[in-house]
């Protein structure tokens, strides 16, 4: 199935067996809430993605019935939390990266622009003794 979301926020989280865990609500535009402990998903807003979804209905403490709907993970791309913090932050990295190397290319694009300081303005070489060194 494929939703769009429109957020991704962490709900909970806590340690379990020593492995810390966080839960993450993902929004639709249509008010529909999914759950998922993938960090991933918070790098995906804005986006339309493919998933897995798992309906349950629950009894809450108050005796009303709720729909829980669950992202589940292939078992051939299920990754500990760690893994979608990790991926996430690479996303983040790969922008900045992009953004670095646009800027150097400005810049060398500059640098071809300025004179030589060991040119004169014929193009010749200026060596110290010609400026008095």
């Amino acid at each position: 199935m494929k939703i769009y979301i429109s957020s991704c926020e962490p709900v909970r989280s806590g340690e379990k067996n020593g492995r810390k865990w966080t839960l993450y609500n993902i929004l639709t535009p249509e008010n529909v809430r999914y759950s998922t402990f993938e960090a991933k998903y918070s790098g995906m807003v804005g986006q339309e993605i493919d998933v897995q979804v798992k309906e349950d209905t629950v009894t809450g403490k108050n005796g009303r019935q709720y729909l829980n709907r669950t992202i589940i993970e292939p078992k051939s791309q299920q990754s500990s939390g760690q893994s979608g913090v990790i991926m996430a932050k690479l996303e983040a990295m790969d922008k900045r990266l992009t953004t670095i190397i646009g800027m150097l290319s400005e810049l060398e694009k500059v640098d071809e622009d300025v004179p030589s300081l060991d040119e004169g303005p014929d193009g010749t070489d200026i060596k110290p003794d010609d400026i008095g060194f």
